[in-house]
């Protein structure tokens, strides 16, 4: 008798440790970091899980899409005020959530130049310093159309600065092909010249790890022959 009191005892003792146990385990915190909080569309954002205590994860993006990867990557391709929530669970169905906002600014819909700056360019040998050009005009050609600029007359000292009428391209839905071009008349001689050639379109607005990059100063070079800077801007 005394040996099933005995067995009695230690049974309830250990029925009374589980459920005290079972009282007292931990219960999740959820918690994790992001790499942007504040950014132009489309920002591929990355979640850091810093979450205790819990095996399951349910992210929630606040704009209609979700998650149940443990550190997830996410792309935000329009602009607003994003609430992102984490809810972690443990094995107990006990819950925790956290919180943190991503506001994200609209992509740009148009793309606009209306200066360049020739900083260097090598010029045939009876053009020098003191030549005067005479009927220049710069242009630009976009997917065929053109825009004209005369320049007065000037020495041929550089840099030069080439202020064109304003070229915008609204709305940017798909690339585009920009020449810039140069015409020189000196004396009996005409010369026309492609400065560059560059390519705008959707994919390429934006440049990430640049501090901005809806403006653009391009510098374009070709060893000795010349650099052109391009000032032009997203909008």
């Amino acid at each position: 008798m005394k040996n099933y009191f005995t067995i009695f005892c230690c049974l309830s003792i250990v029925m009374f440790h589980n459920a005290c146990k079972k009282k007292t385990s931990a219960l999740p915190s959820a918690s994790f970091t992001v790499d942007i909080t504040n950014s132009k569309a489309p920002t591929l954002v990355k979640f850091t899980n810093t979450s205790k205590n819990a095996s399951t994860y349910l992210w929630s993006f606040g704009d209609g899409t979700s998650s149940t990867e443990v550190n997830p990557t996410h792309t935000f391709s329009s602009g607003g005020n994003f609430n992102v929530v984490l809810t972690a669970s443990n094995n107990s169905s006990n819950k925790s959530t956290a919180n943190n906002s991503i506001l994200i600014t609209p992509a740009p819909t148009s793309f606009s130049s209306e200066q360049f700056i020739i900083n260097n360019m090598s010029l045939p040998t009876q053009l020098h310093d003191t030549t005067v050009f005479t009927d220049n005009y710069a242009y630009f050609i976009v997917d065929g159309t053109q825009i004209s600029k005369t320049i007065t007359a000037r020495h041929c000292t550089f840099p030069i600065t080439v202020d064109m009428p304003k070229m915008t391209i609204s709305p940017l839905t798909s690339s585009k092909i920009i020449e810039v071009r140069m015409h020189w008349k000196y004396q009996t001689s005409e010369y026309d010249m492609n400065m560059f050639t560059i390519t705008v379109m959707p994919s390429n607005m934006v440049k990430q790890n640049d501090p901005d990059p809806y403006q653009i100063s391009n510098t374009i070079q070709d060893g000795s022959l010349y650099s052109i800077t391009l000032n032009s801007s997203w909008n």
